[in-house]
This record gives structure tokens, C-alpha cells and sequence, in this order.
């Protein structure tokens, strides 16, 4: 993978519940400190705070994220992104310029073009796409 960073850290108005993401347990250790990141879920009886969300990392969508959903890499000879594929919808996902420029489509009819950042919000538009 060509990204310089494979995590980020979110913005407020991008949790829901259902949102996959990361925090920062950091255990106190004399005279350590060690990071741990523990993979959680946000719920609704979440409280998002300043302080909260800065403890907070998503990782980029990447291939292994869609292939996890079920696609299957079609196209693996491309330096520049990856065209996956499940019955009849193909997902292609630029791994250079942008990060999580995506395109969608359903049979041969591209059904979304944009930024997708992490596989919530993938699957989040799967759900809406019926895909």
C-alpha cells in the first residue's frame, strides 16, 4: 500500500451507532507508557467528547477491508488501485492520490463516485445501495 498513514483520526459528526473505529487505552506503566488500541464499536450510550475523540483512530479503507465484505480481487496488476468484484456490483479503489476515492457499480450503472474513508461507511452505503 502506497499511503503514507493507514489510520486517522475521526471527526465528531462522523460517529453513529454501529461506527467501527479504535481508542487509545493507555496503560500507565512505571516509568512506561505503552499505547494499546482496542477495535470497539460505538453505541448510543457513547458520550463523544473533544478529549474522546482524540483517543479515537479509523483505519483507511483498504482491500483487505472490501474483500472482508465479500469482494474478490479482480484486477491485481494495477499500481494505482483495486477493482474488486462480488456477483454482478465491482468496487475499484484508488490507493494513490486521494484517500478513499471509490467508485461503485452495480452491473455496468456507476451508482456512487466520492470519498469513502472506512469500511463503516462502506458498508453504510452497501445497506443503502442494496448491494
Amino acid at each position: 500500500m502506497t499511503r503514507e498513514k493507514k489510520y486517522y483520526t475521526p471527526t465528531i459528526d462522523e460517529f453513529y451507532v454501529g461506527f467501527e473505529f479504535e481508542v487509545n487505552k493507555v496503560l500507565q506503566l512505571i516509568p512506561d507508557q505503552i499505547e494499546e488500541w482496542k477495535q470497539t464499536v460505538f453505541n448510543q450510550t457513547d458520550i463523544i467528547s473533544d478529549t474522546f475523540v482524540k483517543n479515537t483512530r479509523v483505519k483507511y479503507l483498504d482491500r483487505e477491508d472490501i474483500e472482508g465484505l465479500g469482494f474478490k480481487l479482480m484486477n491485481s496488476s494495477s499500481t494505482i488501485g483495486y477493482h474488486l468484484v462480488k456477483d454482478n456490483d465491482r468496487i475499484w479503489l484508488d490507493t494513490e492520490n486521494i484517500k478513499g476515492k471509490c467508485v461503485i457499480a452495480k452491473g455496468l450503472e456507476i451508482v456512487f463516485k466520492g470519498i469513502i474513508k472506512n469500511k463503516s461507511k462502506l458498508k453504510k452505503l452497501m445497506k443503502m445501495l442494496n448491494i
